[in-house]
């Protein structure tokens, strides 16, 4: 199942992901909205993914101390396509990462909100 994180915040921050994330397989899409997001004030990238590799944004996220200073939501969309990306996400079927990934995100003194359908 793919996962679709956004994340706001500084220009900087969002070149940063895009400079890590460009060619990651398993990424469906990128698109950088440059200044869209009003709070936190900057950017916003949408990032689709395979589960797996949604996993590892976060990580990378927490890596380069991003959960601490934009505003990140995680949703799951019914479909994402891209040919490229197809392989990694046909393996997919393991919800246990965001089991570990919420954790991960509870562990951050953030301010997280949920919302549902």
């Amino acid at each position: 199942m793919p996962r679709q994180i956004e994340f706001a915040g500084a220009p900087a921050e969002c070149k940063l992901l895009l400079d890590r994330l460009h060619d990651h397989p398993g990424i469906a899409r990128i698109t950088l909205h440059s200044g869209a997001s009003r709070v936190p004030q900057g950017d916003v990238l949408i990032i689709e993914a395979a589960n797996q590799v949604a996993g590892e944004i976060l990580n990378l996220f927490r890596e380069v101390n991003l959960l601490h200073s934009g505003a990140v939501s995680i949703i799951e969309p019914n479909v994402t396509i891209r040919a490229h990306a197809s392989q990694t996400i046909s393996k997919e079927g393991n919800d246990a990462i965001w089991e570990e990934t919420g954790a991960m995100m509870r562990q951050a003194p953030t301010h997280l909100s949920t919302s549902s359908h």
